[in-house]
């Protein structure tokens, strides 16, 4: 490819798929501005909505489409686009972290797939290239990553892990990412447990708190259900595979997606257990790759690789890409009791605020608040730790929800000793240790377990000498 070339008119779709979406995040503001605002004369408004919002939205998708350009070359990929102001944007191939290959369901009849690249560092750039054939999508794949195309796997060479249907749906289960909406719609379980009494019979209405009660938990099972629903459509079905010196996760039912990482880009590796999880026996390990520039401090918000519900015996092959073989069992090290002291100390003044505010209200049931958060805050000093099993350090978050972060320290770009006033005068100090993925930040340590996890550290990334990119 040496001439610059436009996108298929079918990519026209994933542009309008993208203004759907953002017209769709202004709607709870456009509703609620109505609802709250008053004198809005809303036949006005949504006849306006239906008649411009679409002349709209397809008039950007053709506009998007009509000047969106790129160019592939010998290690690097172009791209321009823009009518009144154009960007061009140029990515080296040396700066490519994940390439993804996914297949949205309004492509599967024309065979077409869109092609995400996800670029490394503080400048990190993601380019999307929408209605490409699969050889379009395999042959910019391999420019970018300086190899032959991709040739189907070989049957004689089984994946790192398949995941079955009840797995998947374990762990939408265990990890219900929709129930953060029972929040957002706590301004509505008054006008919720209205229209639920309206349904059942009016024996049943002096229930009272138990009719919002049980309203509650009839949404948080609805919830569950869409929650395993969306896992079994995103990850279903599930592979993983080692391509050469590859990691390629795919799966997905209505947009199939391929995602495909290097093994060198790998900066840790998460070993996390839910509650739920751990009343199934079940783990999730999580790749985190160098992290997105956009992505601030945020890893994950970086395309990673996630295999789901793994069963105890089933963690020793995927560990052993983070260099080891099983979870550690020695006890981890804990930060000084005085950590927790400090931690419970400056929370109390927010405690004595809040439960003095709630009392009038509540009584003494605002008395709890101030046990429960201490409670919680031990339960968080006593989740932290580190350890240093072999040649790799262990850090671990969480006692109910655990994480266990695996890094080698091959991947270490920075290690910073803090020590505050207090700290100096108890001979402690803290660290914080930086990745291509984020930092990992290790508080209150003794000041002797710290200078020695620093050295070690530090020689041991000399030593092992390995690109952290």
């Amino acid at each position: 490819m040496i001439h610059w070339q436009r996108l298929s008119p079918w990519s026209v779709f994933f542009f309008l798929v993208i203004q759907l979406g953002a017209w769709a995040r202004a709607v709870p503001a456009i509703f609620a501005a109505g609802v709250y605002g008053g004198g809005a004369n809303w036949s006005r408004v949504t006849l306006a909505v239906l008649i411009l919002a679409p002349l709209a939205m397809m008039g950007s998708a053709l506009v998007s489409w009509w000047r969106f350009f790129y160019l592939v070359k010998p290690g690097r990929l172009e791209i321009r686009q823009g009518l009144l102001f154009t960007k061009h944007l140029e990515i080296p191939a040396q700066r490519v972290q994940n390439i993804e290959i996914s297949q949205p369901f309004y492509y599967l009849p024309l065979g077409l797939y869109n092609l995400t690249i996800e670029t490394a560092g503080a400048s990190g750039q993601e380019a999307k290239l929408a209605a490409l054939t699969e050889q379009q999508a395999d042959a910019i794949k391999a420019a970018l990553l300086g190899e032959a195309p991709a040739q189907a796997p070989s049957l004689d060479t089984p994946p790192l892990l398949t995941r079955s249907t009840s797995d998947i749906l374990i762990y939408g289960f265990c990890h219900n990412h929709l129930t953060w909406l029972l929040v957002l719609l706590a301004p509505f379980y008054d006008n919720f447990g209205k229209w639920l009494g309206n349904l059942l019979s009016a024996e049943v209405l002096h229930l009272g708190w138990r009719l919002y009660l049980l309203g509650f938990v009839m949404l948080a099972l609805i919830l569950t259900v869409l929650s395993m629903a969306a896992a079994w459509l995103i990850y279903a079905p599930y592979r993983l595979e080692q391509q050469d010196q590859r990691l390629v996760q795919s799966g997905g039912i209505i947009t199939h997606r391929q995602l495909a990482m290097k093994r060198r880009r790998l900066q840790w590796l998460v070993a996390s257990q839910s509650l739920l999880d751990r009343l199934f026996g079940r783990w999730v390990l999580t790749f985190y790759p160098v992290k997105d520039g956009k992505a601030g401090k945020d890893p994950g918000k970086s395309q990673k690789l996630l295999a789901p519900a793994l069963r105890p015996g089933e963690l020793a092959p995927l560990l052993a890409l983070g260099g080891t073989k099983a979870l550690p069992q020695a006890p981890y090290s804990r930060p000084s009791p005085f950590y927790l002291r400090r931690l419970l100390v400056w929370s109390s003044l927010p405690l004595l605020a809040a439960t003095l505010s709630l009392w009038h209200q509540f009584g003494a049931l605002a008395g709890l608040l101030w046990p429960l958060a201490w409670a919680a805050i031990t339960m968080h000093w006593l989740g932290c730790g580190w350890q240093v099993n072999g040649n790799r350090l262990w850090v671990r978050r969480g006692l109910v929800n655990v994480r266990q972060y695996l890094l080698k320290p091959a991947k270490v770009q920075r290690v910073t000793l803090s020590q505050s006033p207090g700290q100096r005068r108890r001979h402690l100090a803290s660290l914080s240790i930086s990745t291509g993925a984020g930092n990992l930040n290790l508080p209150w340590l003794a000041l002797d377990e710290a200078c020695y996890l620093r050295d070690w550290l530090l020689a041991e990334a000399q030593q092992q000498a390995d690109d952290w990119l």
